[in-house]
């Protein structure tokens, strides 16, 4: 049993190749590198893959508030705009 990083297995094998063997579209395997997903693969005796991703808890993604701007006179506030609520989170 070996285990190695998404990425080097791609290097490896080819990224059309690594999407067969998991079952996924090369697109899946070319975004996963891209985002830099901590994705590990394990290659069975067998020749079979399985793939895990390790994400830190709680994973939540976030979308970013607005930025404190320099204004000096106090007319801008960090939510002013547009407010975004974190994905998946819906607020009364």
């Amino acid at each position: 049993m070996e285990k190695i990083s998404l990425e080097d297995l791609v290097v490896r094998l080819g990224q059309a190749t690594v999407a067969r063997a998991l079952g996924v579209k090369p697109a899946s395997i070319a975004k996963a590198i891209r985002t830099r997903r901590n994705i590990v693969v394990t290659v069975a005796e067998d020749g079979s893959f399985e793939a895990q991703e390790t994400r830190p808890f709680p994973s939540q993604e976030y979308v970013s508030l607005p930025s404190l701007s320099n204004d000096t006179d106090g007319s801008k506030s960090p939510l002013d705009g547009d407010f975004q609520q974190p994905k998946g989170c819906h607020l009364p």
